[in-house]
Protein backbone atom coordinates (compact mmCIF):
# COMPACT_ATOMS: atom_id res chain seq x y z
CA UNK A 1 0.00 0.00 0.00
CA UNK A 2 1.21 3.53 -0.80
CA UNK A 3 0.31 6.14 1.84
CA UNK A 4 0.99 9.80 2.65
CA UNK A 5 2.25 10.63 6.14
CA UNK A 6 3.97 13.21 8.36
CA UNK A 7 7.27 12.90 10.17
CA UNK A 8 7.46 16.66 10.79
CA UNK A 9 4.77 19.36 10.60
CA UNK A 10 5.91 21.10 7.40
CA UNK A 11 6.79 18.10 5.23
CA UNK A 12 4.67 15.20 4.00
CA UNK A 13 6.33 12.04 2.71
CA UNK A 14 5.10 9.07 0.71
CA UNK A 15 5.59 5.61 2.19
CA UNK A 16 5.32 2.08 0.87
CA UNK A 17 3.83 -0.19 3.52
CA UNK A 18 4.06 -3.95 3.06
CA UNK A 19 1.69 -6.52 4.51
CA UNK A 20 3.86 -6.96 7.61
CA UNK A 21 3.39 -3.28 8.48
CA UNK A 22 6.96 -2.27 7.62
CA UNK A 23 7.14 1.21 6.07
CA UNK A 24 9.69 2.45 3.54
CA UNK A 25 9.93 6.16 2.60
CA UNK A 26 9.75 6.72 -1.16
CA UNK A 27 10.50 10.46 -0.96
CA UNK A 28 13.02 12.56 0.93
CA UNK A 29 12.43 15.29 3.54
CA UNK A 30 13.29 18.26 1.34
CA UNK A 31 9.80 18.75 -0.07
CA UNK A 32 6.10 17.99 0.26
CA UNK A 33 5.13 14.76 -1.47
CA UNK A 34 1.87 13.08 -2.28
CA UNK A 35 0.73 10.03 -4.23
CA UNK A 36 -2.46 9.40 -6.19
CA UNK A 37 -3.42 6.02 -7.61
CA UNK A 38 -4.85 5.35 -11.05
CA UNK A 39 -7.98 3.99 -9.36
CA UNK A 40 -8.65 7.27 -7.57
CA UNK A 41 -8.54 5.67 -4.14
CA UNK A 42 -5.91 4.20 -1.81
CA UNK A 43 -2.90 3.13 -3.85
CA UNK A 44 -2.26 -0.60 -4.12
CA UNK A 45 0.93 -2.24 -5.37
CA UNK A 46 -0.61 -3.30 -8.67
CA UNK A 47 -1.74 0.16 -9.73
CA UNK A 48 -0.20 3.06 -11.55
CA UNK A 49 0.73 5.79 -9.09
CA UNK A 50 1.38 9.48 -9.75
CA UNK A 51 4.02 10.60 -7.28
CA UNK A 52 4.47 14.38 -6.91
CA UNK A 53 7.22 15.96 -4.85
CA UNK A 54 7.54 19.74 -4.63
CA UNK A 55 8.73 22.67 -2.55
CA UNK A 56 8.29 26.44 -3.06
CA UNK A 57 11.25 26.61 -5.44
CA UNK A 58 10.87 23.36 -7.35
CA UNK A 59 8.20 21.06 -8.72
CA UNK A 60 8.99 17.50 -9.74
CA UNK A 61 6.40 15.00 -10.92
CA UNK A 62 7.04 11.27 -11.21
CA UNK A 63 4.88 8.50 -12.58
CA UNK A 64 5.65 5.21 -10.89
CA UNK A 65 4.46 1.91 -12.37
CA UNK A 66 4.24 -0.83 -9.77
CA UNK A 67 5.49 -3.80 -11.78
CA UNK A 68 7.64 -4.43 -8.79
CA UNK A 69 8.97 -1.37 -6.93
CA UNK A 70 10.56 0.42 -9.86
CA UNK A 71 10.30 3.88 -11.39
CA UNK A 72 9.00 3.60 -14.94
CA UNK A 73 8.72 7.22 -16.08
CA UNK A 74 10.03 10.43 -14.57
CA UNK A 75 8.88 13.89 -15.65
CA UNK A 76 10.56 16.99 -14.27
CA UNK A 77 8.67 20.24 -14.58
CA UNK A 78 9.90 23.39 -16.24
CA UNK A 79 11.95 25.60 -13.91
CA UNK A 80 9.87 28.11 -11.99
CA UNK A 81 10.79 31.53 -10.64
CA UNK A 82 12.29 31.20 -7.17
CA UNK A 83 10.26 32.60 -4.30
CA UNK A 84 11.75 34.36 -1.28
CA UNK A 85 10.27 32.03 1.33
CA UNK A 86 11.92 31.46 4.70
CA UNK A 87 10.88 28.71 7.11
CA UNK A 88 11.59 30.19 10.54
CA UNK A 89 13.55 27.97 12.92
CA UNK A 90 12.97 28.15 16.65
CA UNK A 91 9.46 29.60 16.35
CA UNK A 92 6.81 28.45 18.86
CA UNK A 93 4.64 27.23 15.95
CA UNK A 94 5.48 26.43 12.30
CA UNK A 95 6.11 29.82 10.70
CA UNK A 96 7.01 31.13 7.25
CA UNK A 97 8.07 34.61 6.20
CA UNK A 98 7.59 35.55 2.54
CA UNK A 99 9.96 38.42 1.81
CA UNK A 100 9.88 40.64 -1.29
CA UNK A 101 12.00 39.14 -4.05
CA UNK A 102 15.42 40.78 -3.94
CA UNK A 103 14.87 42.22 -0.45
CA UNK A 104 18.05 42.84 1.55
CA UNK A 105 17.67 42.09 5.25
CA UNK A 106 18.00 45.15 7.51
CA UNK A 107 17.79 47.54 4.55
CA UNK A 108 14.40 48.80 5.77
CA UNK A 109 11.61 47.87 8.18
CA UNK A 110 8.71 46.38 6.26
CA UNK A 111 5.05 46.47 7.26
CA UNK A 112 3.80 42.99 8.11
CA UNK A 113 0.72 41.13 6.89
CA UNK A 114 -0.22 37.89 8.62
CA UNK A 115 -1.99 35.39 6.34
CA UNK A 116 -3.16 32.48 8.50
CA UNK A 117 -5.74 29.78 8.21
CA UNK A 118 -4.95 29.01 11.81
CA UNK A 119 -7.60 26.46 12.71
CA UNK A 120 -8.58 22.78 12.69
CA UNK A 121 -8.14 20.74 9.50
CA UNK A 122 -6.03 23.38 7.75
CA UNK A 123 -2.26 23.80 7.37
CA UNK A 124 -0.55 26.62 5.49
CA UNK A 125 3.07 26.29 6.60
CA UNK A 126 4.05 23.42 4.33
CA UNK A 127 7.16 22.89 2.23
CA UNK A 128 5.05 22.33 -0.87
CA UNK A 129 4.69 23.59 -4.44
CA UNK A 130 5.32 27.21 -5.50
CA UNK A 131 1.59 27.89 -5.63
CA UNK A 132 1.42 27.47 -1.84
CA UNK A 133 2.89 30.93 -1.28
CA UNK A 134 2.25 32.48 -4.70
CA UNK A 135 -0.39 34.86 -3.35
CA UNK A 136 1.86 35.76 -0.43
CA UNK A 137 4.76 36.45 -2.78
CA UNK A 138 2.58 38.73 -4.88
CA UNK A 139 1.65 40.74 -1.79
CA UNK A 140 5.21 40.71 -0.44
CA UNK A 141 6.54 42.11 -3.71
CA UNK A 142 4.48 45.25 -3.09
CA UNK A 143 6.67 46.04 -0.08
CA UNK A 144 5.35 43.82 2.71
CA UNK A 145 6.62 40.92 4.76
CA UNK A 146 3.95 38.21 4.70
CA UNK A 147 3.99 35.97 7.77
CA UNK A 148 2.13 32.65 7.95
CA UNK A 149 1.77 30.88 11.31
CA UNK A 150 0.13 27.50 11.96
CA UNK A 151 -0.94 28.02 15.56
CA UNK A 152 -3.10 26.19 18.13
CA UNK A 153 -5.66 23.85 16.61
CA UNK A 154 -3.85 23.24 13.33
CA UNK A 155 -3.11 19.61 12.42
CA UNK A 156 0.15 17.62 12.55
CA UNK A 157 1.40 19.43 15.67
CA UNK A 158 0.33 16.72 18.10
CA UNK A 159 -2.81 16.24 20.22
CA UNK A 160 -1.81 18.77 22.89
CA UNK A 161 -1.66 21.64 20.37
CA UNK A 162 -4.76 20.48 18.50
CA UNK A 163 -6.77 20.31 21.74
CA UNK A 164 -5.82 23.86 22.76
CA UNK A 165 -8.95 25.12 20.96
CA UNK A 166 -11.32 22.75 22.75
CA UNK A 167 -14.03 24.92 24.29
CA UNK A 168 -12.68 28.13 22.73
CA UNK A 169 -11.97 28.36 19.01
CA UNK A 170 -11.03 32.04 19.07
CA UNK A 171 -8.76 33.17 21.89
CA UNK A 172 -6.08 30.42 21.79
CA UNK A 173 -5.86 30.88 18.01
CA UNK A 174 -5.35 34.64 18.38
CA UNK A 175 -2.80 34.12 21.15
CA UNK A 176 -0.86 31.75 18.88
CA UNK A 177 -0.66 34.41 16.16
CA UNK A 178 0.46 37.05 18.67
CA UNK A 179 3.12 34.74 20.13
CA UNK A 180 4.41 33.76 16.69
CA UNK A 181 4.50 37.38 15.56
CA UNK A 182 6.51 38.37 18.64
CA UNK A 183 9.07 35.71 17.74
CA UNK A 184 9.66 36.93 14.18
CA UNK A 185 9.84 40.54 15.38
CA UNK A 186 12.55 39.50 17.84
CA UNK A 187 14.45 37.68 15.09
CA UNK A 188 14.32 40.55 12.59
CA UNK A 189 14.02 43.83 14.52
CA UNK A 190 15.61 45.81 11.68
CA UNK A 191 13.56 44.23 8.89
CA UNK A 192 10.05 44.06 10.35
CA UNK A 193 7.90 46.92 11.64
CA UNK A 194 5.70 45.82 14.54
CA UNK A 195 3.86 49.14 14.50
CA UNK A 196 2.35 48.32 11.08
CA UNK A 197 0.73 44.88 11.19
CA UNK A 198 -2.22 43.68 9.13
CA UNK A 199 -3.93 40.31 9.00
CA UNK A 200 -6.14 38.64 6.41
CA UNK A 201 -7.61 35.21 5.85
CA UNK A 202 -10.53 33.23 4.50
CA UNK A 203 -13.05 30.96 6.24
CA UNK A 204 -11.48 30.12 9.63
CA UNK A 205 -8.67 32.46 8.62
CA UNK A 206 -11.24 35.23 8.07
CA UNK A 207 -12.78 34.51 11.47
CA UNK A 208 -9.31 34.66 13.01
CA UNK A 209 -8.46 37.91 11.20
CA UNK A 210 -11.65 39.62 12.37
CA UNK A 211 -11.21 38.33 15.92
CA UNK A 212 -7.60 39.48 16.00
CA UNK A 213 -8.30 43.07 14.95
CA UNK A 214 -11.35 43.28 17.25
CA UNK A 215 -9.68 41.92 20.37
CA UNK A 216 -6.05 43.01 19.90
CA UNK A 217 -5.97 46.43 18.19
CA UNK A 218 -2.69 47.03 20.02
CA UNK A 219 -1.09 44.33 17.83
CA UNK A 220 -3.17 44.28 14.63
CA UNK A 221 -3.76 47.54 12.80
CA UNK A 222 -5.95 46.49 9.84
CA UNK A 223 -7.77 43.33 8.74
CA UNK A 224 -9.55 41.73 5.81
CA UNK A 225 -11.91 38.95 6.91
CA UNK A 226 -13.05 36.68 4.08
CA UNK A 227 -16.11 34.48 4.66
CA UNK A 228 -15.77 34.64 8.47
CA UNK A 229 -17.82 32.68 10.96
CA UNK A 230 -19.36 35.25 13.30
CA UNK A 231 -21.28 32.94 15.62
CA UNK A 232 -20.70 29.18 15.80
CA UNK A 233 -24.39 28.60 16.52
CA UNK A 234 -24.95 29.49 12.85
CA UNK A 235 -22.36 27.01 11.57
CA UNK A 236 -22.33 23.28 10.85
CA UNK A 237 -23.47 21.40 13.96
CA UNK A 238 -21.02 18.50 13.67
CA UNK A 239 -18.02 20.84 13.43
CA UNK A 240 -19.18 23.27 16.12
CA UNK A 241 -20.17 20.62 18.65
CA UNK A 242 -16.93 18.70 18.12
CA UNK A 243 -14.94 21.63 19.52
CA UNK A 244 -17.46 23.56 21.61
CA UNK A 245 -20.00 21.01 22.80
CA UNK A 246 -23.72 21.72 22.63
CA UNK A 247 -24.91 25.35 22.54
CA UNK A 248 -26.83 25.00 25.79
CA UNK A 249 -26.26 23.78 29.31
CA UNK A 250 -22.73 23.56 30.68
CA UNK A 251 -21.05 24.25 27.33
CA UNK A 252 -23.16 27.25 26.28
CA UNK A 253 -20.43 29.65 27.44
CA UNK A 254 -18.05 28.10 24.88
CA UNK A 255 -20.12 29.63 22.08
CA UNK A 256 -20.16 33.04 23.72
CA UNK A 257 -16.38 33.18 24.17
CA UNK A 258 -15.85 31.96 20.59
CA UNK A 259 -18.25 34.47 19.01
CA UNK A 260 -17.23 37.68 17.25
CA UNK A 261 -20.51 39.43 18.02
CA UNK A 262 -19.71 40.48 21.62
CA UNK A 263 -16.43 41.99 20.35
CA UNK A 264 -18.11 44.33 17.85
CA UNK A 265 -18.13 47.40 20.17
CA UNK A 266 -14.32 47.10 20.49
CA UNK A 267 -13.51 47.77 16.81
CA UNK A 268 -10.86 50.49 16.60
CA UNK A 269 -9.03 49.58 13.38
CA UNK A 270 -9.95 49.32 9.67
CA UNK A 271 -11.89 46.12 8.94
CA UNK A 272 -13.12 44.88 5.57
CA UNK A 273 -15.57 41.96 5.44
CA UNK A 274 -15.68 40.00 2.16
CA UNK A 275 -18.21 37.22 1.61
CA UNK A 276 -19.81 35.26 -1.21
CA UNK A 277 -23.56 35.84 -1.20
CA UNK A 278 -24.13 32.25 -2.37
CA UNK A 279 -21.75 30.75 0.21
CA UNK A 280 -23.11 27.29 1.04
CA UNK A 281 -20.61 26.57 3.83
CA UNK A 282 -20.23 29.71 5.96
CA UNK A 283 -23.52 31.34 5.07
CA UNK A 284 -23.61 35.03 4.13
CA UNK A 285 -25.75 35.50 7.25
CA UNK A 286 -22.53 35.41 9.31
CA UNK A 287 -21.20 38.60 7.72
CA UNK A 288 -24.64 40.23 7.84
CA UNK A 289 -24.86 39.47 11.56
CA UNK A 290 -21.37 40.80 12.30
CA UNK A 291 -21.91 43.90 10.16
CA UNK A 292 -25.21 44.51 11.94
CA UNK A 293 -23.53 44.28 15.33
CA UNK A 294 -20.78 46.68 14.23
CA UNK A 295 -23.35 49.13 12.86
CA UNK A 296 -25.39 48.95 16.07
CA UNK A 297 -22.22 49.75 18.02
CA UNK A 298 -21.49 52.74 15.78
CA UNK A 299 -18.32 51.18 14.37
CA UNK A 300 -17.30 52.11 10.84
CA UNK A 301 -16.34 49.17 8.64
CA UNK A 302 -16.61 48.01 5.04
CA UNK A 303 -18.49 45.07 3.50
CA UNK A 304 -17.88 43.61 0.03
CA UNK A 305 -20.60 41.11 -1.00
CA UNK A 306 -19.54 38.85 -3.86
CA UNK A 307 -22.59 38.25 -6.02
CA UNK A 308 -22.94 34.62 -7.11
CA UNK A 309 -19.79 33.48 -5.30
CA UNK A 310 -19.85 30.46 -3.00
CA UNK A 311 -17.38 29.69 -0.21
CA UNK A 312 -14.38 29.51 -2.55
CA UNK A 313 -13.87 32.00 -5.36
CA UNK A 314 -13.14 29.87 -8.43
CA UNK A 315 -13.63 32.65 -10.98
CA UNK A 316 -10.21 33.79 -12.25
CA UNK A 317 -11.21 37.41 -12.79
CA UNK A 318 -12.75 37.66 -9.32
CA UNK A 319 -9.65 36.11 -7.78
CA UNK A 320 -7.46 38.68 -9.53
CA UNK A 321 -9.68 41.51 -8.28
CA UNK A 322 -9.49 40.22 -4.70
CA UNK A 323 -5.70 40.01 -4.88
CA UNK A 324 -5.55 43.63 -6.04
CA UNK A 325 -8.06 44.69 -3.39
CA UNK A 326 -5.86 43.09 -0.72
CA UNK A 327 -2.80 44.94 -1.98
CA UNK A 328 -4.68 48.25 -2.13
CA UNK A 329 -6.23 47.84 1.34
CA UNK A 330 -2.97 47.15 3.13
CA UNK A 331 -1.12 49.78 1.11
CA UNK A 332 -3.70 52.32 2.25
CA UNK A 333 -3.67 51.34 5.91
CA UNK A 334 -0.10 50.14 6.57
CA UNK A 335 2.13 52.17 4.28
CA UNK A 336 3.39 55.68 5.19
CA UNK A 337 0.66 58.29 4.83
CA UNK A 338 -2.10 55.70 5.18
CA UNK A 339 -4.95 55.62 7.71
CA UNK A 340 -5.01 53.30 10.71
Amino acid sequence: VIANGFLQPTTQKVFKIDWTGAAQALTDSSAWATAVSSQGGPADLGENVLLIQANPNNLEAKIWIHNGPRLSVQITSQALAAQNVEFVSGAPYPTVIVWPQGFLRDSEKLPIVLAPYGGPHGKRVINASPRTFASGQLLANQGFAVVVIDGPGTPALGPVVEKMVAGDLLNPAIKGQVTGLARVLALYPNSLDGSRVGIHGWSFGGYLAAGAVLSRPDVFHAAIAGAPVSDWQLYDTAYSERYLGQPHGETQANYQRSSLIPLAPQLARPLLLVHGVADDNVFFAHTLQLSGALTAAGKEHSVLPLSGATHMTSDVTLTERLEQLTIDFFTQHLKPGGTR
